[in-house]
Order: C-alpha cells, then sequence, then structure tokens
C-alpha cells in the first residue's frame, strides 16, 4: 500500500533509483532517501536517510534522472550535474571516483533531457543529438565499440563514427542499453539485447542504433525498464517488448518479444499469433468474459507487422477453431480468438468470426 513520502511538498518531478528515491521540488531544488551508498542521495554523507534530505548546492534544477546507484539532476541553464557510484564513469566528470555532493559533466551545455541506465548515463542536447558515457560492454554509448568513457562521448550510426545519431526528440536508458525516439516517429536503440529489448527483431547485441520494427508515430513518450521498453504512438496505444517476465509486456502472455507488441487490457481483449501475418488484435466489448454472447458485436483492431492497423466490426459466436488473417482491403477474418478478463491469452472461450 502506497505512504505518503514525509515533508515533501511542490514535488515537479521523480525518479527512482534501485534503492533510492529523488524528488524535484516546484522551487528548483532536489531531495533524496533511501540507501545512500557511493554517496547516490547527495548530502555529502553514505548514511542511509529514511526521510528526504536536500541535495547539497543545487537549485535551478529543471529534471532529474536516477541510474542504479548513481543520480543526475540538469539546471535551468543546461548543465548536467551527476553524483554517487562512479565505478565504470557514470558521472562523467572524467574519473572513476564516487561522488557525494553533486559535480558538474564534464563539457556538456545545452542539455535538454537525462536519463541513467545501470551503470551509465545518456544525454539529449537541443540541437537533438545524443551523448553517452559509462560502462560500455555491451555497446549501450553507441560508439561501436564496448570501450567505456568517463566523459560524455556522441552516439554514432556508422562503424567509421563519422555520422551522429540525430532527429532525436527523446531518450531512455534501460539496464545496459538505451533507446531514442526521432521526431520522424521512428524509435532507435542500442546495447545489449539478450531479451530482444532493442526490438529489432533479434536477440543480438549492438553496437550502433538500430531501428525498431514495425514501430511509426511514436512521439515524446517511451521508457526503458531493466530489459523491456515502451512506447506510445500518437493515437495513444502503447507498445511493448523485450523481456516478458511476469507479464511485464502486457501482451496477455509471458513470452518474451523482439518486436513491439501492443500493450492490451484486461477485459474484453484478446491475443493472436496463430498467423504469419498478424500480430494482435484488440477486441473492445462486453468487459468480462460471462458478459460475451453467441449474437455480441465487436469492434476489432488488428495490428500487422509493417505497423500497420485496420479496423471492422465481426459478429462473433463461441467456436474452437485455429487460425487468423487479414486480406488487402483491410477485411479481418479471425476463426479463433482467446478472450480472457484479467488472464493470458487462450484462458478463456474461444469466439470466431460468424
Amino acid at each position: 500500500m502506497p505512504v505518503q513520502v514525509v515533508g515533501l511538498t511542490n514535488v515537479a518531478a521523480v525518479a527512482a533509483g534501485y534503492y533510492h528515491g529523488v524528488a524535484l521540488k516546484a522551487d528548483g531544488t532536489v531531495w533524496a532517501w533511501g540507501d545512500n551508498g557511493s554517496g547516490r542521495l547527495g548530502d555529502g554523507t553514505n548514511t542511509n536517510r529514511s526521510l528526504a534530505v536536500q541535495v547539497v548546492g543545487l537549485t535551478d534544477v529543471v529534471a532529474i534522472a536516477a541510474g542504479e546507484n548513481h543520480t543526475l539532476a540538469l539546471k535551468a541553464d543546461g548543465t548536467l550535474w551527476a553524483w554517487g557510484y562512479n565505478g565504470q564513469g557514470q558521472l562523467g566528470e572524467g574519473s572513476g571516483t564516487e561522488r557525494r555532493t553533486p559535480v558538474r559533466v564534464y563539457g556538456l551545455t545545452n542539455v535538454v533531457a537525462i536519463d541513467g541506465g545501470q551503470y551509465h548515463s545518456l544525454a539529449l542536447k537541443a540541437d537533438n543529438t545524443v551523448w553517452a558515457w559509462g560502462y560500455n560492454n555491451y555497446g549501450q554509448l553507441g560508439r561501436n565499440n564496448t570501450t567505456g568513457s568517463s566523459t560524455p562521448v556522441q552516439v554514432m550510426t556508422d562503424v567509421g563514427l563519422t555520422t551522429p545519431l540525430t532527429g532525436v526528440v527523446a531518450i531512455a536508458a534501460g539496464d545496459n542499453y538505451s533507446v531514442a525516439a526521432k521526431s520522424d516517429g521512428t524509435v532507435w536503440a542500442w546495447g545489449y539485447n539478450g531479451y530482444g529489448q532493442l526490438g529489432d527483431g533479434t536477440t543480438a547485441n549492438q553496437l550502433l542504433p538500430v531501428a525498431v520494427t514495425g514501430l511509426t508515430g511514436v512521439v515524446q513518450e517511451i521508457s526503458a525498464g531493466r530489459n523491456h521498453t515502451l512506447a506510445q504512438r500518437t493515437d495513444g496505444t502503447l507498445f511493448a517488448w523485450g523481456d516478458n517476465g511476469n507479464g511485464r509486456l502486457g501482451t496477455g502472455t509471458v513470452v518474451d518479444s523482439s518486436s513491439p507488441m501492443q500493450v492490451l487490457v484486461a477485459g474484453g481483449l484478446g491475443v493472436v499469433n496463430v498467423s504469419s501475418n498478424l500480430v494482435s488484435v484488440l477486441i473492445s466489448g462486453p468487459v468480462a468474459v460471462a458478459e460475451v454472447s453467441a449474437t455480441a458485436t465487436y469492434t476489432a483492431m488488428a495490428t500487422l507487422n509493417d505497423g500497420t492497423s485496420a479496423s471492422v466490426t465481426p459478429s462473433w459466436s463461441v467456436a474452437g477453431l485455429a487460425g487468423a488473417s487479414i486480406d488487402a482491403a483491410g477485411v479481418l477474418t479471425v476463426p479463433a480468438v482467446s478472450v480472457a478478463a484479467g488472464a493470458s491469452s487462450g484462458g478463456g472461450p474461444t469466439h470466431r468470426a460468424g
């Protein structure tokens, strides 16, 4: 059950590391609490705090982010500050020394967005370029190598490191991978890909950014977890890919996915993976399986591998047939769709187009 953080009011933004919390107040000050190993709370000590304490010496902060054991703060003047664990150079100040109070990230100006991974950090500049520093064993710095850096380096797109990643409007850092959304609606990712969290249809690590397959219309809403990724499209739909342990992709299964799958809502929703062409079917109608009748009419939205979708209004009746397809005209035929309220697909009755 949620409990209120004691003593904090006028909070404008929050961030969470593995074992610490951070809050930005409307007055531009930063507050932190929890595990203070390596000084990640920024109060000048390494004493754990069960109440929020103010980060020393920071004012005019407009954004915050937290890695596993380090913390980042962006000031209104476009400078970036960091503190906490620095064993992989994730503070970006040129050394591997932990810092218990904020230090300025070396050489970065005009920063507009930040994020922290497990042991690496990301910054987006006003010119829409991306910069990274810290741990790089999986290529999460986007430099076509696995060499770490204790100062920011620019994310590139080619083997020769002559062409930077540009046009970026949003960034996100997973544990050991990085993600960027571009102004053209595409999403790009690089680094560790053991669960398919880069969304390129493989599980191969990538040392340079690769395009997430079949995903367009994405705006500034992207987020990266430990090994899974989320992106919101302009139509308000949400897609997820990567590690699906405990159902964290929201697709009705616990199967990992190396390409984007639409996040579904329990109650009146079904998932189909029985056709080579069809990725998922979203069915809106009765909110519980018990309310499904043989004559009920539903609206179905089908999402294809190429990212396009089509909507039809079939009539559903109970059946047990398998197979699904959609033709060039957008006519949907779904002989079998597993629909289960609050359960995995396949746990409830099956329905077919009548």
